[in-house]
């Protein structure tokens, strides 16, 4: 079973099958995955195959608003473990999210993100998260950069040293 982690406007929770209809709401939307690096949802049965197979991971969370947590709004997570072509050092994990376009400039990402972040640094135990994004999102870098404060704007990267010293 997941955490389920919660900050004073969200819930934090695994993803389950019958979120697929939802997650093909808003991962459908073309403005949401090509920015990300995926392509748009073309059905509901491919939200749910990404359900069972890449939510299914350990630390991907789905974002739902307080007492609409039926219905998650977006993703995040923590990759744990990298791949040959894209290792991960032990003690590091990679962010990655999304937020449907609805829910975009109300500050849920920047909420989730130190959320996520905290739980990462302090029940994990990790020394380090990084985050990559594609030249041009600048949906994430302004999410990054009110959670993060850093002068990278493609490859940021926060220890738990200076996760303390952020407001």
């Amino acid at each position: 079973m997941k955490n389920v982690l919660e900050t004073e406007r969200l819930i934090l929770r695994g993803w389950k099958e019958d979120d697929a209809s939802s997650l093909f709401k808003y991962a459908s939307d073309d403005r949401i995955g090509p920015s990300a690096g995926w392509l748009p949802h073309k059905d509901v049965g491919y939200s749910r195959a990404v359900i069972r197979t890449i939510f299914a991971k350990d630390e991907v969370y789905a974002i739902c608003i307080k007492g609409q947590e039926k219905e998650p709004v977006g993703s995040i997570g923590l990759t744990l473990k990298g791949s040959p072509e894209r290792p991960i050092e032990e003690g590091t994990a990679e962010l990655g999210y999304w937020i449907g376009y609805p829910y975009w400039n109300n500050g849920y990402v920047t909420e989730a993100v130190k959320e996520v972040m905290r739980h990462g640094f302090e029940d994990l135990g990790l020394h380090r998260i990084v985050c990559g994004y594609f030249d041009g999102n600048n949906r994430k870098n302004v999410a990054l950069n009110m959670s993060i404060p850093m002068k990278d704007r493609i490859f940021q990267c926060l220890t738990k040293q200076e996760l303390s010293t952020l407001a």
